[in-house]
């Protein structure tokens, strides 16, 4: 049942996203544009931003941070053949990966290490996003580009949206998907301030992201949690992502 529970949840969020990606581009192309346009309405907007993807950036690199968010317990050992944790064993971990065999498919190596192609797709992405965002908030940008940054932001963030209703990625498709979301979200960010400015769109934006985030959380760990419900091992314990 409880299978069952997460994958309706996952959907549910993903469901949510989809619609609130969709409210995002009906804003963008019909709210008003504002009267006022508020001294500290642009610093104020890309200081969170920036400070959202550095938040990101520092999961990426320290995944051990996350497995908190992340946790996991077989709660039910009876369906496994024992009754109590002393007759488990541990799982080691790589990153935020159990090193059991089962989540090959979830890292890739490099010099013989292994990486999560989601993270470094989110760190890529978040090198790239705070990188956009510096030039545009200094540089600035013509009314013509911010429409097509808008409109290549969009697509990006629907495309990483919709690898969330794949069971089934390959590594470059997991790095993909997670560069598209906060790339994708940089360049929404910087359509919305070059063409509307609207602060309350821009706001809603930016509790967007947190929840595409939480979704993309969310789903990740519930893909996690079936691969280890259907693992035939015994004695296996669990714990965290």
């Amino acid at each position: 049942m409880d299978h069952y529970n997460s994958r309706d949840q996952s959907r549910i969020l993903t469901f949510i996203s989809f619609m609130g990606l969709f409210i995002l581009l009906g804003l963008y192309l019909f709210a008003p544009e504002p009267g006022t346009i508020y001294w500290f309405q642009k610093p104020l907007i890309f200081t969170i931003f920036v400070a959202i993807c550095i938040l990101g950036g520092l999961a990426t690199v320290y995944p051990s941070f996350c497995k908190g968010v992340l946790e996991f317990r077989k709660e039910d050992f009876s369906t496994k053949g024992f009754s109590t944790k002393d007759d488990c064993y541990p799982i080691c971990f790589q990153g935020h990966h159990p090193d059991c065999g089962h989540f090959e498919s979830h890292t890739f190596r490099i010099h013989g290490k292994k990486y999560c192609p989601g993270c470094s797709g989110l760190f890529v992405g978040v090198v790239l996003a705070v990188a956009f965002v510096l030039i545009y908030y200094f540089k600035g940008m013509p009314l013509l580009y911010g429409n097509i940054s808008f409109g290549i932001g969009w697509v990006m963030v629907f495309i990483s949206l919709l690898s969330l209703t794949l069971r089934v990625m390959g590594t470059r498709s997991k790095f993909t998907a997670n560069l598209f979301l906060v790339v994708g979200s940089a360049l929404l960010i910087i359509g919305l301030n070059t063409f509307k400015g609207n602060i309350l769109v821009e706001c809603y934006f930016l509790l967007l992201i947190v929840f595409f985030i939480l979704t993309r959380t969310v789903t990740s760990k519930n893909n996690h949690e079936r691969i280890c419900r259907s693992c035939q091992k015994t004695g296996c314990l669990y714990d965290s992502y």
